[in-house]
């Protein structure tokens, strides 16, 4: 099994709505100065973005769909997978993760959960997802139990009213 093999794992999942109420929530910046007003409307479209990102994600991970699977990333979105690689744009995206699904991933079932969202502006969130996938043959240094745990951070971004993901980073958690 190769590195390539091993460090490609990204899902997207969310479960949580946020509340619809108008009012205007302030995006903070690093030093807590306020970086966009953003109304809770664009922060309810964002966690419904995110929700149906994260069923697509699911779906198609599961089924090892790799078309599917990368239409939820902008032509030139970036992924960095756990050992460092960096794969640019959609097809290198879609390309490892077939080789992952022709390897040792051939099996594996993912589960998300959404850990935070953070609302950047009505047309940018950034999301935090903790993974754990299962079927790994063979699982990588580190699995306890088969399972392969990570965190995952993406950048999503809406374009012409469609929510795709622009960057992601993904670490594994031993």
């Amino acid at each position: 099994m190769t590195i390539r093999h091993l460090a490609t794992i990204a899902v997207l999942g969310f479960g949580t709505a946020l509340p619809s109420a108008a009012p205007l929530a302030q995006a903070a910046g690093p030093q807590g100065e306020p970086r966009a007003s953003v109304t809770r409307p664009a922060m309810r479209e964002q966690a419904l973005a995110a929700d149906r990102l994260a069923r697509t994600f699911a779906d198609t991970w599961n089924r090892r769909d790799g078309r599917a699977y990368g239409e939820a990333y902008w032509p030139e979105a970036e992924l960095v997978d756990p050992s460092g690689q960096i794969w640019h744009g959609r097809a290198a995206i879609i390309q490892t993760h077939r080789d992952l699904w022709a390897g040792p991933a051939k099996a594996t079932r993912m589960e998300a959960r959404v850990r935070r969202v953070q609302t950047l502006s009505p047309t940018l969130f950034v999301v935090d997802i903790d993974t754990a996938a299962t079927g790994f043959s063979p699982p990588p240094p580190g699995a306890k139990a088969g399972i392969v745990k990570s965190r995952l951070k993406h950048m999503v971004e809406r374009r012409g009213g469609v929510w795709k993901i622009l960057t992601s980073q993904n670490t594994f958690v031993s």
